[in-house]
This record gives C-alpha cells, structure tokens and sequence, in this order.
C-alpha cells in the first residue's frame, strides 16, 4: 500500500546516505572519481513505477522500459553506487491516475530532465559536506552545455563525452555585431563568431600528436588508446564560452573506435591525466553490470 511504498523509499534515501557517509569517510576524498550515468531495463508491462516507452540503452532502442540516474564513486578498480534517482517520463507525469496507480507521493510527481535529478543527487553531496572533485559522464550530459557549466559554477572538474559533430574553436572566438543592411527592419541583435569554427572530429586525421598510454589495468594486462588533447573553445546556446578547456580523442587500436571528451581540468594537466580520467567511465558500466548480473538490479 501507499505507506508501505513511502516507508521503503525514505529508507533506502536514508540507507544510501549512511552507506555514502560511512564508505567516504574512510577514504582520501580528492583520490575519488564520481560517475554520472543512466540504466534502463526492459519490462514486459506497464505496471513498474516509471515504466514507459522511452530509449532504453541496454537495447540500444526505444522500447517499454525503467530508467534511472546513478550515480557512482570509484577509486582504482573499486567502485560503489552512492545515490539514484527514478526518471519519470512526460508520459506518466501527465496522466494523473499514476499517483495513485502507482503509489508516488504528489510531492514526487513532477517531471524532472535527467540533468535536473543528477543536480540534486550532486547538491545532497555537497550539502553533506563530501568534496566531488572529478565527475566524468557520457555524451548524453556533456551535449547539455548548460548542465556543464552548471557544475563549473559548482567548482567540480568534469571530464563529459561529447559527439562528433560538436563545434568548437582552436583560437580565443573573436565576435561581433553585424551592422544593419540600409534602413529598413531591425537592427541585427544576434553576435556573429569571426574565428574559424571545427567539429572535433576534423582533428583526427592529422597523423601528429598521438601519444600512446595505459589507461587502466585488465584480466590481459593493460589498455591501450592512443591520444591526443587540445585547448579550445566550446559553445554554450550557440556562443563560444570565455574560459578554454581540454579536447580530449582518444582511439583504441583493440575496439577500432574514437572517443571525444570535454575537460575542465587545469591547464597544466598531462595528457596522461587526462586519458586516465577519459577511461575511468568504464567502471560503472561495468557496476552495471555486475549489479543486474548478480543483484537483480534489472528486476
């Protein structure tokens, strides 16, 4: 019933914040990398809270499933799941039955982006007193530049996934204000980028610049990508930002793929800091798996 479910849920809220508490104080706090990511699992019906036709990664497509936000903490090759949020979709948002369907408290009711939820599970933390000093995450964050500057305004070195095709500039973006065409219509009010733009995939072709590096331990050894980092400009609502940051793209000779990452680590970061930090993704991918494979996450 509608207090069983309530009682379940602000103990597991209370559980994952002992848990959190307890584990991170054990540990240098500024050794730890925190993820950010999603899992989805596919349902065969509707009647799990949060279930709806939405992209479900596991399956690589759209389909009837359950996703939630995690996030993650890892030092070296031991990692933890410390916080999780439920993603209700617009679709079970607006059908008011679902309160009582499904038993969700009203003040839980609401619609929340992805990014909001890991914002608030990012906000607990740092009003618990935990310093997150690195957070990596996937493309699907780090194509959200606001979100991006929202945790460079919160002082956190992020290292996000971006796309191929995202656009940045190699030289300090100069702008500018075209002048009306004669006397007519309104004057322009949209800035004008004067320095020459690229995707970042346009810089991999030069065959200079590749360092090699081990990423991180495996069963076999280690792993290898070959890398390459540069200072640029990104762009926020169509604008370039002020301040640089790294251009991380990374091959990997054994999977024949190419990796793009966004960084605001310092300047004098190496590039062997940053190809650590850009593999250590794996690691909840992989806690994803050994939870649903041994837990029953999934279910």
């Amino acid at each position: 019933n509608l207090f069983l479910w309530i009682r379940e849920v602000s103990m597991s809220e209370k559980l994952c914040k002992l848990l959190r508490i307890f584990i991170l104080s054990l540990v240098d706090q500024g050794l730890l990398v925190y993820t950010l990511d999603e899992s989805g699992d596919a349902k065969s019906g509707k009647h799990s809270v949060g279930a709806a036709r939405q992209y479900c990664g596991n399956i690589g497509k759209v389909d009837l499933c359950q996703v939630g936000v995690y996030l993650g903490v890892q030092l070296g090759n031991f990692r933890l799941i410390i916080d999780y949020r439920l993603y209700l979709p617009k679709s079970i948002i607006n059908d008011p039955a679902n309160i009582e369907k499904f038993g969700i408290p009203k003040e839980k009711f609401v619609f929340k982006k992805k990014q909001e939820l890991a914002l608030e599970m990012i906000d607990a933390l740092i009003s618990e007193g935990i310093n997150i000093s690195k957070i990596v995450m996937d493309g699907f964050y780090g194509s959200d530049s606001v979100f991006l500057s929202q945790l460079s305004e919160r002082n956190i070195i992020f290292l996000a996934d971006i796309a191929c095709d995202t656009q940045i500039c190699l030289e300090k973006p100069i702008t500018y204000l075209p002048k009306r065409n004669g006397s007519r219509g309104r004057n322009p009010s949209i800035l004008k980028i004067l320095t020459q733009q690229f995707k970042v995939s346009d810089l991999v072709s030069d065959p200079s610049g590749w360092l090699n590096f081990n990423v991180r331990s495996t069963e076999r050894g280690y792993k290898k990508v070959f890398v390459k980092c540069f200072r640029v400009w990104r762009k926020e609502d169509g604008y370039p930002v002020s301040e640089p940051l790294w251009l991380i793209i990374s091959y990997d000779s054994s999977e024949k793929k190419v990796k793009y990452s966004f960084s605001n680590l310092p300047k004098s970061a190496s590039e062997k800091d940053l190809a650590i930090l850009q593999s250590s993704r794996y690691w909840i991918e992989r806690t994803f798996e050994d939870m649903k494979g041994m837990y029953g996450l999934g279910d």
